[in-house]
């Protein structure tokens, strides 16, 4: 990892959905440069995702690994990803993009 760092390539733990944090699974994220949730990755009610994220995003503030929250789509999901005190989020509520056109 310190390899990675070092030529500036971060590692994101992507789409941590219904993945459980274990004590085996959370001594090799320590290494990790950020864990991102998808707020609509899986097939499962919102609040069910939310009260998964609460361990992660502790075991993050904790580790000083960044937390992000994909999937913000409207202004609830960003009022809620602050009331988490989440501050890396993404979404299509920011703008949606588009693949340019070579000519």
């Amino acid at each position: 990892m310190k390899k990675l760092n070092s030529a500036h390539i971060r590692v994101v733990f992507n789409d941590i959905n219904m993945i459980e944090l274990t004590p085996d699974l959370k001594q090799h994220l320590v290494t990790m440069n950020g864990i991102k949730l998808n707020l609509r990755s899986k097939p499962v009610e919102q609040a069910d995702t939310l009260q998964m994220m609460k361990p992660w995003l502790k075991f993050c503030q904790d580790n000083n690994i960044r937390f992000t929250i994909d999937g913000i789509e409207n202004n609830a999901d960003l009022q809620m990803a602050r009331s988490f005190g989440v501050t890396y989020i993404q979404g299509f509520y920011f703008g949606i993009p588009e693949l340019p056109v070579l000519s």
